[in-house]
């Protein structure tokens, strides 16, 4: 037989507003405009599900291996259900099982114990210290503040918000809605997400699938997203980051290591400190540090680089390079789209450039080796060396180092007209002609008459022809 909520009409024992309705191992009871359930104070296993429309269900047991029946109380206040233990019996533990109707939100309060949820179409609102949650199927949206324990979240239809500390265990796999993940101290394992927005602390988080952005802060942490499909925005502090398999835009602050790899769309990452290593991206890549290593392999898009102090290592890239550093060392190869580098306090080395090579280099040494095109070098430091595998003919170069000697190595078909002026020249191409003061030359090369090639030094110039 149903028991109609709405007749309840006994003392208030809870405070002026709460009534007690019954105490009983178990009921079924007709909802009359009902739209809250509260759980609270077991010490136990609470387990929600979904059961008949307009109604409601429950039984309580023991923990123990018999299961014997144990009451509960069940209050009401205006529209809100609660039920509690009876007084005298919180120290119980006890197995509580509800059926409820769709659409009654559902508040539990917990300490210890286990809290279940499943397939209930409402809102779903869990507080709780040192439990096992786990809410499966829950159709509007879930909140859950749980400090000690574990908690796994699975095929949410809405939107859910998790808050807490010293998680052992966090399990999220199909949220189909958005999450705001804020932890300290915990450990993290996603898959198939939506939308991700996190603030974490002390927290070694996964994610695995999310077909929106994942953005949001983080601080001495660990993270590892693959197959994130709509990049996003993230200020990390003292937090490595792998990123593998993604797409879209990502922006990156950060202050440790950045790994990443076969990513799409856009990478953007400032920071202090730390790297940024990558191996495989679409698009395009700029980063702005300070005392950090770059190293980025198979890029497909162009490559900014700024910054002070950097270990900058580029290799395979499919488009163009720009650096503009200070204090900095580069190590360049395999530039398909030109290179554009300027340095100071630091050596440049760049080798199997095509297209255009431009080098602005201060007290270093530089090196442009194996190019295909053209070059514009301006250098002040001991040593520069230029060898080309095939000059450019679509504009002239000009090749300068004003602190120290020029050493140039034509390829083997190369041709045009050479300029050139040093303090002391040497060359084994006939067709260069030395002026009698050693200290000028000229004279076409090959057998075009351009591109001009003009060459300078402030040292030794030694001009030959490779084999």
């Amino acid at each position: 037989m149903l028991a109609v909520l709405a007749g309840a009409c006994v003392a208030p024992v809870h405070g002026a507003d709460a009534v007690l309705f019954e105490e009983a191992t178990s009921g079924i009871l007709e909802l009359a405009g009902h739209t809250r359930l509260e759980v609270a104070g077991f010490n136990g296993t609470v387990f929600v599900r979904a059961g008949k429309q307009g109604e409601l269900r429950y039984s309580a047991a023991t923990r123990a291996a018999r299961k014997d029946p144990h009451p509960v109380a069940l209050w009401l206040r205006g529209g809100t259900i609660i039920f509690r233990p009876v007084a005298g019996q919180e120290a119980d533990e006890i197995i509580l099982n509800v059926a409820l109707s769709e659409g009654v939100r559902l508040d539990i309060e917990q300490s210890g114990g286990k809290v279940q949820v499943a397939s209930l179409l409402a809102d779903v609102n869990v507080r709780a210290r040192n439990s096992e949650v786990d809410i499966r199927g829950a159709g509007e949206e879930v909140a859950v503040e749980l400090e000690g324990g574990t908690l796994n979240l699975e095929n949410l239809l809405g939107p859910a918000t998790v808050r807490g500390a010293e998680l052992s265990s966090v399990q999220l796999q199909r949220l189909s809605g958005s999450l705001v993940l804020s932890l300290s101290r915990s450990t993290v394992n996603a898959f198939g997400l939506q939308v991700a927005e996190l603030d974490l602390s002390e927290t070694a988080i996964d994610i695995e699938g999310c077909a929106g952005t994942v953005s949001g802060t983080a601080v001495d942490s660990r993270m590892s997203f693959s197959k994130v499909r709509g990049g996003g925005t993230l200020d990390l502090e003292n937090t490595p980051l792998a990123l593998r398999d993604s797409r879209g835009a990502f922006v990156v602050k950060t202050d440790a290591e950045l790994n990443f790899g076969a990513l799409g769309g856009t990478l953007n990452v400032t920071g202090f400190g730390g790297a940024v290593v990558g191996d495989g991206h679409a698009g395009e890549v700029a980063v702005d540090n300070r005392d950090a290593r770059v190293a980025l392999t198979n890029i497909g898009g162009p490559v900014v680089v700024s910054g002070d102090t950097l270990q900058v290592e580029l290799k395979e890239v499919a488009n163009t390079v720009k650096l503009e550093l200070v204090g900095s060392q580069v190590n360049a190869e395999g530039v398909k789209g030109g290179i554009d580098v300027t340095n100071e306090y630091g050596d440049v080395r760049v080798r199997s450039v095509q297209g255009l090579t431009k080098i602005v280099n201060r007290n270093g040494n530089v090196q442009a080796l194996d190019l295909s095109g053209s070059a514009n070098i301006e250098a002040e430091g001991p040593e520069l060396r230029v060898e080309w595998r095939a000059l450019g003919r679509d504009r002239d170069s000009r090749i300068e180092n004003a602190g120290g000697d020029l050493f140039v190595v034509f390829g083997a078909g190369d041709g045009g007209t050479i300029e050139a002026k040093a303090d002391s020249i040497e060359t084994d191409l006939d067709e260069l002609k030395i002026d009698g003061d050693g200290q000028t030359a000229s004279g076409e090369i090959g057998e075009a008459k351009t591109p001009t090639i003009n060459l300078e030094a402030s040292g030794r110039l030694v001009v030959s022809r490779g084999s």
